[in-house]
């Protein structure tokens, strides 16, 4: 059960990262396909695009802050029992 909740805690980190990645693309995509206003361009494009890159932080958040050390306690239990 150990081995297989390190795999899981392993892929479910990966999968964060990714995500995070792909929201970011996302929502890069959405920014320069939105309908900028012509006074405010540098301003609104600037602050769209500092909120796009929100996913990639919870991605790596979730990855190497919750996963990660999930993952390590788990792999010492498992080695505690070899």
């Amino acid at each position: 059960i150990l081995i297989k909740a390190v795999d899981c805690l392993n892929e479910m980190k990966s999968t964060s990262i990714a995500s995070g990645f792909i929201g970011t693309i996302i929502g890069v995509i959405v920014v320069l396909f939105s309908n900028i206003n012509k006074n405010d361009t540098t301003q609104m494009l600037s602050l769209s695009l500092g909120v796009s890159l929100i996913p990639t932080l919870y991605g790596l958040i979730a990855g190497y802050l919750l996963f990660e050390p999930m993952k390590k306690n788990v792999q010492r239990q498992l080695d505690n029992l070899k």
